[in-house]
């Protein structure tokens, strides 16, 4: 019971919608509340580069004109008024940020941080967890202390056993 009775709440901005989608699996003692993209204008909204991209000069130039590219014609098909912001939302690459909160306790924050501080994981996601990791850390480095790897736990890799899915990426 005293696992479940703390609560973190947290607001996040700047990971890709991706990194979202991939945290809002989180479902038991997880309450999250998302910045839609349906009725929401997105028209300034900016987009997060895989490291991998960012390091190839000629791949980061070419995905930063298809992000623009994709926002400018976003911005174009809101002033036609034929359509909505829903109509609009798919024209969005998936590495669009994006904004959230939510809420978790304590007993689920340490199953998430098990999966989501594990490098296999898409970079923005682990960074993110990472990052909220930090944040109980400033003010209970206690509780934060068991919030690890499930690598970490075992004392070897789970990242990479068998022909586990985890092993395709």
């Amino acid at each position: 019971n005293a696992m479940e009775s703390d609560t973190y709440t947290y607001e996040i901005a700047g990971p890709s919608r991706s990194c979202f989608d991939q945290i809002a699996r989180a479902r038991i003692g997880c309450v999250i509340g998302s910045m839609g993209w349906r009725d929401n204008n997105h028209s300034d909204i900016g987009f997060r580069i895989p490291e991998y991209v960012w390091q190839n000069d000629g791949m980061r130039e070419n995905f930063k004109r298809r992000c623009l590219e994709a926002k400018d014609w976003y911005i174009q098909y809101l002033k036609t008024g034929q359509s909505n912001w829903q109509d609009a939302r798919a024209i969005l690459p998936i590495s669009a940020c994006h904004r959230w909160s939510m809420a978790m306790n304590y007993m689920a924050l340490t199953g998430f941080m098990g999966k989501r501080l594990m490098f296999s994981e898409q970079a923005d996601t682990v960074a993110t967890a990472w990052l909220m990791r930090e944040r109980i850390k400033e003010k209970f480095p206690l509780l934060a202390s068991y919030l690890r790897p499930a690598s970490d736990w075992a004392r070897k890799c789970v990242e990479h056993v068998g022909d586990e899915m985890a092993q395709a990426f």
